[in-house]
């Protein structure tokens, strides 16, 4: 907790540094460090981030008051400060001059930039926006700090952060079990509001009202939390939705969201499975003891990460199977490769980060010209011979091998090949 203590710090620190920079730096242009610098120009100060030009309102904000000393006692970020203290030199432009306001701005950023970019020294208004931008353009502090900050702001409970950072998206930018955490806290403050009018539309409206209800809250929370991460949004509705309209929400759900590459279409159908008893679907999944883990779409296939174990055990239709040229397994537990045969059309494979000891079962893929088995673990290069069209071959990462063989010499298309 950032007390009176604090604020007086900070307070003392600013007029320092504007003594110490008004004596020191004659021309109007401050650098806090190597992307950020302030001018002073056309009477008004400006941020540039990486030399070019950061437009954002900036007012000096801290003007405390003696007599309510007490007061500021429990005060946590700037952002508090703003709701307790004077704010007359926000609207007032006349206590101090422009050059002084541009000495003070200097002085707030470099103090925000010494202390690893707290958004609780600055006002959220700027200090957000700043601190992505930023992000953007490589700052190794800022591209480490940014979700922590917005993580630790959320988790102050403090309603005008959390409607701030929530309005402006910025919550879009944590992964699933991030937005877990927070949700657990503060979900009743994020989504407040939202299940009740999703109770009121279901039980009150024709189902093209609430259809088109329905899209206009997705393209919302897409917005503002990202379509990544509508899963968990969509689960934490749930729980306060009547049994009896679960499942139209969920099926409603699906067919806006079904075609955007960006949803985690088959994470929300896994969860969401038992809404979907007798339901045609239009894709063509692939299952792995009994759970889907891919769709099959254009000759490709994608089932990284997938926890599997036996290639033998994807469950996926005959016609499909043949039709695949591009398939990726990579980052699973695969140790035998026995089943890859029955993808006899693959041209493009990869087998990385798994526990593939050897490359028998490759031998009747005839037509493979790109192999990636970065990361196994195999420990002797043969039985590469028999790829007449293979011109890319990767096992780096292979740490056990210890010799190249001639073989590969034999090869006719190898053009690349990588140890």
């Amino acid at each position: 907790m950032i007390k009176i203590q604090f604020f007086l710090w900070l307070l003392i620190l600013i007029f320092v540094l504007h003594f110490n920079f008004r004596s020191t730096v004659p021309s109007k242009e401050f650098k806090i460090n190597t992307y950020i610098k302030l001018k002073f120009e056309g009477g008004r100060t400006n941020i540039y981030v990486k030399n070019r030009i950061f437009q954002q309102c900036m007012y000096l904000l801290l003007n405390l008051r003696v007599d309510q000393i007490e007061d500021y006692e429990e005060i946590d970020s700037i952002d508090e400060a703003a709701e307790k203290l004077d704010r007359t030199m926000e609207r007032d432009h006349g206590i101090i001059s422009p050059e002084e306001e541009f000495m003070g701005h200097c002085s707030n950023l470099q103090v925000w930039a010494e202390n690893g970019y707290d958004t609780r020294i600055l006002h959220r208004n700027l200090a957000f926006p700043l601190l992505k931008r930023l992000t953007e353009v490589g700052d190794p502090l800022a591209k480490k700090v940014f979700k922590e900050e917005i993580a630790i702001r959320l988790g102050s409970k403090h309603p005008t952060v959390i409607t701030f950072l929530t309005q402006n998206g910025y919550l879009k930018y944590l992964n699933r079990e991030e937005l877990e955490v927070i949700f657990n806290e503060i979900s009743p403050t994020i989504l407040s509001g939202i299940t009740d009018e999703l109770i009121q539309q279901l039980e009150h409206q024709p189902p093209i009202n609430f259809g088109n209800h329905l899209r206009y809250l997705i393209q919302d929370l897409s917005r503002k939390f990202g379509v990544q991460n509508l899963p968990i949004l969509i689960n934490h509705l749930l729980r306060g939705i009547p049994e009896n309209h679960k499942e139209n929400l969920i099926k409603q759900s699906y067919n806006f969201l079904k075609m955007n590459r960006k949803f985690p279409l088959i994470q929300f159908i896994n969860e969401n499975i038992k809404y979907f008893d007798d339901f045609e679907f239009e894709f063509d999944f692939v299952k792995y003891h009994g759970k889907i883990i891919g769709i099959f779409r254009d000759k490709q296939l994608y089932l990284c990460r997938q926890k599997i174990k036996n290639i033998d055990d994807i469950e996926i239709l005959e016609e499909n199977i043949i039709r695949i040229e591009e398939l990726d397994l990579s980052n699973n537990l695969i140790s035998d490769i026995k089943g890859i045969e029955k993808f006899s059309n693959l041209k493009y494979l990869k087998l990385d980060n798994n526990q593939v000891t050897n490359v028998e079962g490759l031998k009747h893929l005839k037509d493979l010209h790109t192999l990636y088995l970065r990361n196994n673990k195999i420990s002797e290069i043969k039985g590469f011979e028999n790829f007449t069209s293979l011109n890319y071959l990767d096992l780096s990462g292979n740490s056990k091998i210890t010799e190249i063989p001639d073989s590969l010499n034999n090869i006719p298309a190898l053009k690349t090949f990588k140890l």
